[in-house]
Formats: C-alpha cells, structure tokens, sequence
C-alpha cells in the first residue's frame, strides 16, 4: 500500500485546475453576451445554453479519459493493486484534481445556471475527488467508476445537442450508474474499506447513482410524453381538412 499524495499538494492541484477552469468559464460567458448562438438553450435533459456544454465535454471526453489511460498504464503493480490500493502516479492525481478543480469552480462561476441538485452533486464530488487523493486505498476503481459515470453525462450531452439520440443517452446513462453501483458492492466483499473517507465516497457514489437513475426514469417519461404529442399532432395534421394549416397558421 503507498501512501497517499500529500494533502496541501493535493489542495494546490485542485486549486490550479479550478482557476485555469474558471477563467475558461468566465471566457465562455462573456463570449456569450456577443454570440447568440452560445447563448442558445438547447433542450434535453440538462436544457442548458450551449456555452454551458463546451468546457465539461471537453473534460469528459478528453482530458479526463486521458489521464486515466495513462494513469493505468502507468501502474507499478498489479492491476488488483492498482484498483484497491493507492497510486501517487502523476496523471491519477491529474483526473483527480481535474474533477475536484472543475465541480469547484462549476459550482461558483456558473451557478445561477446549476439546480439545487446538481450544486449539491458539484459539492459532493469535489470533496470526494479530493479525499481519494489523501487516500492510500479505492483509488484506481473510484476513478474508474468516477470515469464511467462521467461517460454517461457526455452522452447526455451530445443527446442535449442532437449528436446522438435523446432516448439512447438515457440507456446509456441507465447503464453508466448501475454499473458502478454494482462494482461498488462487489468491491465491499473483495477488499473491504478501511478508512470511513473511503466509505464515505462509495457511500456517496452509491447515492448519486441512484438519483442518476430517477433523473434517467424522469427523462424517459418526458421524452416518451413529447413523442406521443408529436405523433398525436401529425395524426391530427393528416386529418384535417385541406387548407386547415392555413387557417391555424393565421389564427396563431
């Protein structure tokens, strides 16, 4: 077992992604005010202005991921003792203080554009992201199952921008919480946690990905409700008589 990075390290990594981070918030937001189109909400599940897609997809689907790769293939043991021991390797404590850094300054530059319920979710996996790097044991598999749910909410957001179909990224996000939820319990019988820091975050895991899978059901019903509208209207288009779209045209 290899000791944990240490803590004011860890506070300045997180810090440093937080400012760089949140100036590129800030930029986007500003960039906003002059272009329309950055400004333009775009519907689904999050319903958020574009500008508010651009810096976490890129984290989600290139950075994060990155660092991961690299972080696993850069381990100096065996994989069980990648997964349920502790790794100072620079690029996991990169993916780390990536998410710790990003929920932070998320949660403070743009938060008059978050819910209740995704500030409490920002706050929650900051402060879990930057116990795993105190940690010295969990950390390879937390930043796994971190990443996996983390793949989830990037194919929410290419649904949200109509890159893929709105129904499959709420399959996909469906999956990406089960998932983690059951290698969690199995990660309970195989090596017990020691630290209640570690429990702490699989506990919380464990509850975030149950709110995951209500706000998926939620979706559904949604996307379901929007699609028999829209048939019910074509229905009623088809039935109407020559010259009604006109009329209603007109009307509106």
């Amino acid at each position: 077992r290899r000791a944990a990075m240490d803590a004011t390290l860890a506070a300045a990594w997180a810090l440093g992604w937080a400012l760089l981070l949140g100036a590129a918030s800030m930029a986007f937001n500003l960039a906003a005010r002059r272009s329309s189109r950055l400004s333009r909400r775009v519907g689904g599940m999050f319903d958020s202005e574009l500008r508010n897609y651009i810096l976490p997809m890129i984290g989600q689907a290139l950075i994060q991921p990155t660092f991961c790769i690299i972080a696993f293939a850069q381990r100096r043991g065996p994989v069980w003792e990648w997964l349920f021991g502790a790794d100072t390797d620079w690029a996991a404590m990169m993916v780390l203080s990536y998410s710790a850094g990003y929920f932070a300054e998320d949660c403070l530059v743009n938060f008059k554009d978050n819910s209740w319920l995704v500030a409490v979710h920002h706050i929650f996996c900051s402060l879990c992201a930057y116990l795993l790097m105190l940690s010295d044991e969990w950390v390879g598999l937390l930043i796994v199952l971190g990443q996996v749910m983390e793949l989830g909410s990037l194919c929410l957001e290419f649904g949200d921008l109509r890159m893929m179909p709105r129904r499959l990224s709420a399959v996909i996000l469906v999956i990406t919480s089960i998932v983690p939820m059951a290698c969690v319990v199995a990660g309970l019988f195989l090596r017990f946690p020691q630290r209640f820091a570690v429990g702490f975050m699989a506990l919380t895991m464990q509850i975030v990905a149950l709110i995951r899978l209500n706000e998926a059901r939620v979706y559904w019903n949604k996307l379901s409700q929007a699609k028999a509208l829209r048939l019910n209207a074509d229905a009623t288009s088809a039935d109407a008589p020559p010259g009604s779209a006109e009329l209603c045209a007109v009307s509106r």
